[in-house]
């Protein structure tokens, strides 16, 4: 018996009724991403299926770690790509003013990748604000205030510099907001120049004099 839909043959649930084609997607997907135990060690079953979409996308190559990798993009990009607009859904009812739409594409792109590199980011950013502040304390609350300021910023909100006159221990000790705008920004892309890599040694440098100065002291 054949769908109403003439793109494919009807595919059935376990009751053996029909599925729709954005039922089939999300059966696939909770078959691939489901009862993955604490050890992340996937079922036999789930490793069959991945296999055999992998495999379709082979074209016939002997399977060598380049080609393998080139052929996951069966499954890796379809789920970022499902990840990325469920993201822009959520991330379009955050804009406000001029910035929603297409008016101001880099800005939507980069703040798109808050929704779906947010840790990666983070990884990226508390490195830096370690190297700079030479020391682990807060520097997660640092990273998260930074990456919000920034998101918030991008999405049309304004943001006028850091405010250290109270207890601020979400703030990097060193610098100002406008090299730590770039800083992020260059973590949100992961390309590093010239100029982004001179701020961060010389508040390296600045926060290792400060130090120096403060162990003289003592």
């Amino acid at each position: 018996m054949m769908c109403q839909n003439r793109r494919s043959t009807c595919s059935r649930g376990k009751d053996g009724s029909a599925m729709s084609g954005e039922r089939q997607v999300e059966v696939l997907l909770e078959t691939l991403l489901a009862d993955i135990d604490a050890d992340n060690r996937p079922t036999v079953e789930q490793v069959a299926l991945a296999a055999r979409i992998i495999d379709r996308n082979t074209d016939g190559r002997v399977t060598v770690p380049e080609w393998f990798d080139v052929s996951a993009n069966a499954i890796r990009v379809p789920v970022s790509k499902l990840i990325e607009h469920v993201a822009q859904t959520r991330m379009d009812s955050t804009m406000i003013g001029n910035n929603a739409g297409s008016s101001h594409r880099r800005d939507h792109w980069f703040a798109l990748r808050f929704w779906t590199d947010w840790q990666n980011i983070e990884h990226r950013l508390t490195s830096i604000i370690h190297a700079v502040d030479g020391t682990t304390s807060c520097v997660v609350d640092k990273a998260r205030f930074l990456m919000n300021t920034r998101y918030n910023e991008l999405t049309g909100h304004s943001f006028t510099g850091f405010d250290r006159t109270e207890e601020s221990y979400w703030i990097p000790v060193h610098g100002e907001w406008g090299e730590w705008r770039r800083i992020v920004d260059q973590c949100v892309i992961d390309k590093w120049d010239m100029t982004v890599a001179m701020i961060i040694l010389r508040l390296t440098a600045d926060a290792m004099s400060d130090r120096q100065d403060v162990e003289s002291c003592d």
